[in-house]
Formats: C-alpha cells, structure tokens, sequence
C-alpha cells in the first residue's frame, strides 16, 4: 500500500458544487413544484377520507359546484368532467406557474399561497376538492 498517495488526496470545498438556488435568488420552478405537489397530496388525503363542503356553508362559494348549479346550461359534459376529476400536480403546477407568470409575482407568493390555504384548511375544516382547489389558490396569492 502506497501511503504516498493516501496523503496526497485533498479535501475539495465547493468548487465542485453547483447551487442552483439561494435565498436571494430561489428556484421558483421548484418552488412551484413542491407547493403543488402539498397541495396534491392535501386533496388526495381529503378525498379518501370522504370529506365534502356543506352547501349551506360560506365555505362553498370557494367550490365551481355553486356556480355549476346556478348555471348548468353553461357547462357541457365534457367540462364538467375536466372540473371535477382530480387533478394530477402537474395541473396543478400549470395553473400556479400560469397565475406566477401572469401577475408577476414575488417568489415567496407561492408559499404564503400555500401557509394561507393550510391555515385556511386547519381553522375551518375546508376539504380540498377538485372544484375547489383552482378558486382557493387564486384567492390565496391574490391576498
């Protein structure tokens, strides 16, 4: 065993690592990613537990189901359909990005977007449903 080269190994500091984002400068695809991805999981929890929003509730001028049946004659099938199957996080990716890139905002939007409609959630019991999800999130980053 050569011990020569053993102590000819030098430790490298980061001039091999690439940070891809920073306080100053974050990531906001990723950022994105993961509120969407929490807020996925949230409907998919909610959903197999069954929970639905009472139609006598303030809460429910949040669901497209109100404006659904105040105006049937305003949906085909097939979209109704689209609004009410579950999205997938990339749908719900698309439409944060879309609202991030439209309004141009801050970076920390997306998760003050998201501590409100936890707290939201946590304070009133509001299941995240697939009617409901688009409304709140827009609600969310506009406050």
């Amino acid at each position: 065993m050569n011990t020569h080269s053993l102590l000819d190994v030098h430790a490298n500091t980061t001039s091999n690592i690439r940070v891809g984002t920073t306080i100053t400068s974050p990531n906001i695809k990723s950022m994105i990613q993961a509120v969407a991805t929490i807020l996925h999981s949230q409907l998919l929890e909610d959903q197999s537990m069954r929970k639905e929003i009472p139609t006598e509730s303030d809460l429910y001028f949040f669901s497209e189901e109100k404006y659904i049946k105040e105006k049937p004659e305003a949906f085909d099938e097939q979209r109704l359909a689209l609004l009410r199957q579950t999205p997938k996080v990339e749908n719900i990716y698309e439409f944060i990005k879309a609202l991030y890139d439209c309004a141009q905002f801050s970076p920390e939007c997306c998760i003050i977007c998201l501590v409100y409609i936890n707290r939201l959630i946590a304070f009133t019991g509001l299941p995240l449903h697939p009617t409901n999800w688009r409304p709140l999130i827009l609600c969310a980053l506009l406050v």
